[in-house]
């Protein structure tokens, strides 16, 4: 669910529309569309903790019972992920 919420975030980038119109296009839960839009739930807010983090807007950065070194690791992590899979992409179909 979480990584989901997170790769459809981005749709409105890739497919260049606004993202609501392309999430209540699709035929996803309610649950995983109101986590995408609005923020709600569990990975919502994980979500909102994520764009908040982006932002520099610190006293957002929250998220369960993490602390700040838990989602600054996690954060990286994810990044770096995201960096080594799209590098990837890059070299196989360059």
């Amino acid at each position: 669910m979480f990584f989901t919420v997170g790769l459809f975030f981005a749709l409105d980038l890739l497919l260049e529309r606004p993202l609501h119109e392309t999430i209540t296009e699709l035929p996803i839960s309610d649950e995983l569309r109101d986590s995408i839009l609005d923020h709600t739930g569990s990975a919502g807010e994980a979500l909102r903790c994520k764009l908040s983090y982006e932002m520099c807007e610190w006293p957002d950065v929250q998220f369960m019972k993490l602390d700040e070194l838990a989602i600054r690791d996690a954060f990286v992590e994810a990044s770096a992920w995201s960096f080594s899979v799209s590098e990837e992409f890059t070299n196989t179909t360059a």
